[in-house]
């Protein structure tokens, strides 16, 4: 059975000997601490684990980029909108070769046109249901969840650091590398984290 963001939290809460919670609405020191930590903590292993940037498979998407009638006002010729859901940027490409572009709140600029040479196209991450979360991510984020809520629930550095312990990113990274076919243009290109911004850097594959 799928795991849920309550049964992750309780198994969180269960690394730092507290009680479970119901929901993340619960009205009790452990239900404020997981609603305060639970979506930052997911947010951050889906994009930084660790505090490295990362690409999941199970987290990427990809979306048509839709054009706004308003011009930015220097440099760039034109405005896209960017995906509702867009977490970390990760290539924007027209007819499957890279555009230069920058990121600027939530649309992208570009002098790259929507035209006869293809749609522009984003590949990001996303911030997918638990349902669709492999093993060893949620784990990582059970460790995290529980090392936020050793210090933020217990006020124990002790625990916090021994639970640090017991999971490694880099583990996971490689799980998740491992079923990777090979890309023909993303984990070579222009990877950008969606709340840095910017056009240049590069994301590890």
């Amino acid at each position: 059975m799928p795991d849920t963001a309550i049964d992750i939290a309780n198994r969180a809460l269960a690394r730092v000997g507290a009680d479970d919670i119901v929901s993340l609405d619960d009205d009790s020191a452990e239900g404020r601490a997981c609603q305060r930590e639970y979506e930052g903590v997911v947010r951050e292993a889906l994009t930084v684990p660790g505090g490295a940037p990362y690409r999941w498979r199970f987290a990427s998407k990809q979306a048509l980029l839709t054009r706004l009638q308003d011009t930015p006002p220097g440099r760039w010729a034109y405005a896209y909108q960017d995906p509702s859901d867009v977490l970390a940027v990760h290539a924007v490409t027209q007819g499957d070769v890279p555009v230069t572009y920058d990121r600027y709140d939530d649309k992208v600029f570009t002098d790259a046109l929507t035209s006869a040479a293809g749609d522009l196209v984003m590949d990001y991450t996303f911030r997918p249901n638990e349902a669709m979360w492999p093993g060893y991510f949620t784990a990582g984020v059970v460790r995290d969840l529980a090392v936020k809520l050793a210090i933020g629930l217990r006020e124990d550095t002790s625990l916090a650091r021994m639970v640090a312990q017991t999971f490694d990113w880099a583990g996971a990274r490689r799980a998740d590398s491992q079923g990777q076919t090979a890309r023909r243009l993303l984990g070579h290109g222009r990877l950008i984290p969606a709340r840095f911004g910017g056009r240049f850097g590069r994301w590890p594959a």
